[in-house]
């Protein structure tokens, strides 16, 4: 049977039936289901057959273009139609942010076309689009990004600093550090400020030390709690919100400050089961994804007084 991967692949430049696409993904699932239901299923596909084949020669899917956005968990855009739906600068930014955040969402997201469309489309003139392209390179940039992550800490609107330093939480890289000291104390959104304090606790130097040492006399409790909580991450140490005794603390370990370190993971976001995902009862569920360690947080050289990792 063909792999429903590689033709998924093959549609981000146009291409095959879509119809064939949706039941090779269903076929294998549909195997131990009843008689009545795969002969409902082999109803419903012949038809999508004509269908479909609408959308592959460029016309408008008749029940897409009735019911709208109703259907659509049920009849997603394939990669072809959503990337030149992406690229194309005359689509409405609320549509062209739509299309990245599906591609991005996507098992195949991650592939090299699309890593080169969230980096060409992180300068887009529209701020959502951009931020929904920081949040893709975060999911699958590398350490090169970072310098380009960065950047958009500066930015104008709130959500897009916040994404930027989320995506900074999920790739290891020490350029980052000092913006990131920046960012968490002189921001003006809490929120922006709470990220980048999170992103510092997989940095264990003098200076993040000594910047979320500060922290813990914030204003803001938000900010102090992570504050915190990094400070326990790169030491290993709980010694609660004072910052007197994280100081007397120091002066007595001045040489083994991150010989207790533990290890930095950030959450992805699981997505909780919609309509739509419980009504396709033939679906394979899928598993509850783990905390995960930032990309390059293995391979950096260790610095200043970071123990070397094994």
């Amino acid at each position: 049977m063909t792999d429903p991967s590689k033709l998924e692949h093959q549609y981000l430049f146009g291409g095959h039936d879509l119809a064939r696409l949706i039941h090779c993904q269903i076929q294998d699932r549909m195997k131990s289901a009843s008689p009545i239901l795969c002969s409902i299923t082999a109803v419903l596909f012949g038809g999508l057959c004509g269908i479909s084949s609408c959308s592959s020669s460029g016309m408008q899917n008749p029940l897409k273009q009735t019911f709208g956005d109703l259907i659509q968990p049920v009849f997603p855009p394939n990669p072809g139609e959503l990337a030149r739906q992406a690229t194309d600068p005359t689509v409405d930014p609320d549509k062209r942010r739509d299309a990245i955040s599906q591609l991005s969402t996507a098992k195949w997201g991650g592939g090299k076309p699309y890593l080169h469309l969230y980096r060409a489309f992180s300068t887009d003139p529209d701020d959502t689009v951009r931020a929904t392209c920081l949040r893709a390179l975060g999911r699958y940039g590398t350490t090169e990004d970072v310098p380009l992550i960065i950047k958009h800490l500066q930015r104008q609107a709130a959500f897009e600093r916040w994404e930027s330093a989320v995506a900074l939480q999920r790739i290891h890289n020490t350029v980052a550090i000092q913006p990131l000291i920046t960012t968490a104390r002189h921001d003006r959104d809490i929120d922006v400020r709470i990220a980048a304090i999170k992103a510092l606790g997989q940095y264990a130097q003098s200076s993040v030390f000594d910047a979320l040492i500060g922290t813990l006399n914030d204003r803001d409790f938000g900010a102090a709690h992570h504050a915190r909580k990094s400070l326990e991450t790169i030491t290993g140490q709980k010694l609660g919100l004072d910052a007197r005794a994280w100081l007397a603390w120091s002066k007595q370990n001045q040489d083994t400050l991150f010989a207790d370190r533990q290890p930095y993971v950030w959450q992805p976001y699981n997505k909780p089961p919609g309509f739509w995902d419980k009504a396709q009862f033939w679906k394979k569920k899928g598993e509850l994804i783990g905390p995960q360690s930032p990309t390059g947080l293995g391979t950096s050289k260790q610095t200043d007084h970071s123990p070397a990792r094994s």
